[in-house]
């Protein structure tokens, strides 16, 4: 959000705050959870834009990053969940239209991704 400009949320900004907003997670784990569902090639998700994707929607104020409960082995690692910024970014985009069809990634592949993630989310696991 750089100028006044809203950052335009990218397919992998929506895939990962997707994720977040099941449950509050670091990016190892969500490296470990694309690949897990098999998304990151479709989506274009890169073990890179993961980080990249963190901090952007950390600047802004789409996720937050908390301290892990768990012992690290190896450097400490932050927690990112979604802020009620994020809840709402996210509700708003998987209800547009025009995310989905001005991206080169299949629809249904997309919307099959969201709903298993939105799904789980709600307890269904």
């Amino acid at each position: 959000m750089r100028n006044g400009k809203r950052a335009e949320l990218t397919t992998p900004d929506l895939v990962i705050l997707s994720l977040l907003a099941e449950r509050g997670i670091h990016g190892y784990q969500v490296n470990l959870e694309l690949e897990r569902r098999d998304v990151r090639d479709w989506a274009g998700i890169s073990r890179p834009q993961v980080y990249y994707s963190l901090e952007k929607l950390a600047a802004a104020g789409l996720i937050r990053a908390g301290e892990s409960d768990e012992p690290a082995a190896g450097p400490e690692r932050r927690v990112f969940e979604t802020t009620a910024k994020g809840r709402h970014a996210l509700s708003d985009a998987l209800e547009r239209e025009d995310w989905t069809t001005h991206r080169d990634r299949p629809v249904f592949l997309t919307w099959v991704a969201f709903f298993r993630s939105r799904s789980r989310g709600e307890g269904n696991s």
